[in-house]
């Protein structure tokens, strides 16, 4: 790498890609498009995290395009995952994927038990259900198909792998009671034979990179469930398009259109105050994440009870338990930059919430004044915008 690396700008960067220092206001499909999707493992995570993004913006707009399919769908994706996707990724995502997900149906112990024609009949029966009846819930496809009950999870996961079936609606934002539908029905626009999977794979791998860069070849294997072989092919297969390099020890890499842009960012920047939802998709797209926690809060971050170190009731970690669930779920989070510095949580009822915050370090006092700003922000956000839509 012939031009020495800024690590506070390169981390800046990294900010930037995910609209999380001060810039215009884009489109909110934009961003949903531009950022892959948003981890939707809790149904609100998606609302939220684009707020701490964009700010305050109406979230029925979101909900009922999930809800009916125009622009927006809830899909498993990364990481084996719910993600809300924009449409326009759908046919991308899905094939690159797909393969994973079949062979990962098919090499499971109870599915080789039952034998696959069992579960290529289910299959078959719930698509032609779905096509006549659909959308339909859980419960109304098990007394439509009684004796798909018992292989009803394994059957879904295979026919959702295959873009055959996709989730629709639901009764209301963070209900995950959602139904199924025929995804030709659902997303009729969305051409799922565009790609090859090759295609899919070197394209969505490029597009990753471009988002998360600098990244590593085991950030990419754990995003997608890729062997490490299947990585360093396709990375050599799209090197003409990217930039690799080593931090320290490291072999990152980088697009080499976003590798040129980031030599052209301002040396001066001053980190900003952002909250970062349950689970959001940034902080989870790398495997290595010791660039923005340290070691020390990784026990409060990915606690293995999420009461260990509540803020507002901070029970250490049970001695009993040993270690952090460090590729587990990772707790609402207070950053400053590209460091968390805190944690945040939810109480309250189902009428009213409140957030209570730990902070991990001294801020300043005029930093300390916009963490409360936004705090604030972010409750009135989530009772008076999320609350009636769920």
């Amino acid at each position: 790498m012939e031009k020495g690396i800024n690590f506070k700008k390169f981390r800046y960067n990294k900010l930037y890609k995910q609209y999380l220092v001060t810039q215009s206001a884009p489109n909110i499909f934009d961003v949903i498009y531009n950022l892959l999707g948003l981890h939707s493992t809790d149904y609100w995570t998606p609302y939220l995290s684009l707020f701490s993004r964009i700010g305050d913006y109406d979230p029925k707009t979101i909900f009922e395009a999930i809800n009916t399919g125009k622009g927006l769908a809830r899909i498993n994706a990364f990481r084996s995952t719910n993600f809300v996707v924009h449409s326009d990724n759908l046919a991308l995502i899905l094939k690159a994927l797909e393969g994973n997900y079949i062979r990962r149906t098919q090499n499971d112990s109870y599915i080789k038990t039952l034998g696959p024609e069992k579960i290529e009949e289910g299959v078959e029966q719930l698509c032609s259900l779905l096509e006549t009846e659909g959308p339909l819930k859980t419960t109304e496809i098990n007394k439509h198909l009684p004796s798909l009950k018992s292989i009803f999870r394994p059957v879904l996961f295979l026919a959702m792998a295959r873009g055959l079936v996709i989730r629709a609606s639901a009764s209301h934002a963070r209900s995950n009671l959602t139904s199924y539908a025929l995804f030709k029905q659902w997303m009729p626009l969305v051409n799922l034979k565009q790609y090859s999977e090759t295609e899919a794979i070197q394209n969505l791998t490029k597009k990753y990179i471009s988002i998360f860069g600098p990244v590593t070849v085991e950030d990419i294997a754990w995003c997608f469930n890729f062997t490490k072989t299947l990585v360093r092919e396709t990375i050599e297969n799209i090197s003409s398009d990217l930039e690799v390099f080593n931090i320290g020890e490291e072999q990152s890499i980088m697009t080499k259109q976003d590798y040129n842009r980031f030599f052209e960012l301002d040396e001066d920047y001053n980190p900003e105050i952002f909250l970062l939802p349950y689970e959001d998709h940034f902080p989870k797209a790398y495997i290595s994440r010791s660039w923005y926690l340290s070691e020390e809060m990784k026990i409060r971050l990915f606690p293995r009870n999420r009461r260990f170190y509540w803020p507002s009731d901070p029970v250490p970690e049970d001695p009993k338990v040993k270690g952090m669930n460090v590729s587990g779920e990772l707790r609402p989070s207070i950053w400053l930059g590209h460091e968390i510095i805190g944690r945040w949580e939810l109480e309250g009822t189902k009428d009213n919430y409140d957030i209570v915050w730990s902070l991990y370090r001294e801020l300043k006092k005029d930093q300390l004044t916009e963490l409360k700003g936004k705090i604030q922000d972010l409750e009135i956000f989530i009772n008076e915008r999320l609350l009636p839509i769920s």
